[in-house]
């Protein structure tokens, strides 16, 4: 089911009994169809909220609204997760095809086995990082968070992953070596 309340020119609540991609298309269109599209091209219009009918289900369901200047679109956290993901993968694709000298300096090529390795990484973080080839034949998974504040994941060719944490204060700075199997605390602190 799905219920558009076009009472007031702003976002409405839908009501979905069973969210899917399907019916999530559906809620677009009749978005599309209900409201104008005043907001800039391809803006992230923030979360919304889509709870269940209390018939069928108390759980909530949160998605992410998009407006292109055309059509609000709805992803779910999950969608969203995953279109993430393939980013940092087809990104760690395309430093895998770099060649000899990619950078001009004469920095080696990155094997496709440590390609797999950190790939492995990046499928098991809870969120996506930046990712960057290093001269120094590693790779550097970044993140900021709304603080301003930087954290970067060096992961080299023999395994050892550093940590570098620098505060926006500027002042603050963190640079050690890390096990594999902390990286997600890491991140999870850093955005808490």
């Amino acid at each position: 089911m799905i219920a558009v309340d076009t009472s007031r020119n702003t976002l409405g609540s839908i009501l979905l009994s069973k969210p899917s991609l399907a019916t999530i298309g559906c809620a677009s269109l009749a978005l599309l169809l209900t409201f104008s599209s005043t907001n800039a091209p391809d803006k992230a219009i923030g979360k919304a909220n889509f709870q269940s009918s209390s018939i069928v289900s108390t759980q909530t369901t949160e998605l992410y609204a998009y407006n292109n200047g055309n059509i609000i679109s709805y992803f779910t956290e999950d969608y969203m997760f995953s279109k993430m993901l393939n980013e940092s993968l087809k990104r760690l694709e395309e430093i895998k095809r770099l060649e000899y000298n990619w950078n001009g300096y004469e920095a080696e090529p990155f094997s496709a086995a440590f390609i797999t390795r950190v790939e492995t990484i990046v499928r098991g973080l809870l969120k996506q990082p930046k990712i960057y080839p290093t001269a120094q034949s590693s790779i550097q998974l970044e993140y900021k968070n709304e603080n301003g504040d930087y954290l970067e994941f060096e992961i080299f060719r023999n395994g050892i992953i550093n940590q570098f944490l620098l505060k926006k204060d500027g002042e603050s700075e963190t640079h050690k070596r890390i096990p594999k199997n902390t990286l997600n605390r890491v991140i999870e602190s850093f955005y808490e």
